[in-house]
């Protein structure tokens, strides 16, 4: 349970960055209008050992540069990546990593996802609802 609090909560600080996109009256968008405006650029990562098994499953966010955002821990222990949306997976290849902050970005070519818009944090203020869509535990666009 720890794990997946974990996770969200690291979706809710990346997604958080991706909600300050919207202007101030954008945040007053319900929880159903914040997924349909995101949900079709969130995607699910899997990282792969050597051996071809599963070593990491996270969530990631299609970004305008169409490199793929998520989690560091996700595809640390990984040698192959994949990225996609429901049935659709494509090759990903690790171009960036950063294990302190526990972010990585992933190239993925042929990804056919929506970017995201992304913003500027400076006018969020705590009490700011923030949600994260993602796959925590490979629950494909869950909401929290």
């Amino acid at each position: 349970m720890r794990s997946r609090l974990m996770v969200s909560w690291r979706l809710g600080f990346l997604l958080l960055a991706l909600l300050a996109a919207w202007p101030p009256s954008a945040l007053a968008l319900t929880a159903s209008q914040v997924y349909e405006q995101v949900k079709d650029s969130v995607v699910v990562v899997k990282a792969y050992d050597q051996k071809g098994k599963l070593a990491g499953l996270g969530s990631g966010v299609r970004l305008p540069s169409g490199d793929v955002i998520t989690n560091y821990h996700v595809v640390k222990a990984g040698v192959r990546y994949t990225v996609g949306q429901g049935k659709q997976a494509t090759p990903a290849t690790l171009k960036a990593g950063d294990p302190d902050k526990d972010l990585c970005l992933l190239t993925a070519p042929r990804l056919v996802a929506k970017p995201v818009r992304v913003g500027k944090t400076a006018g969020l203020k705590v009490g700011h609802q923030v949600y994260a869509v993602g796959a925590p535990q490979g629950l494909e666009l869950s909401l929290s």
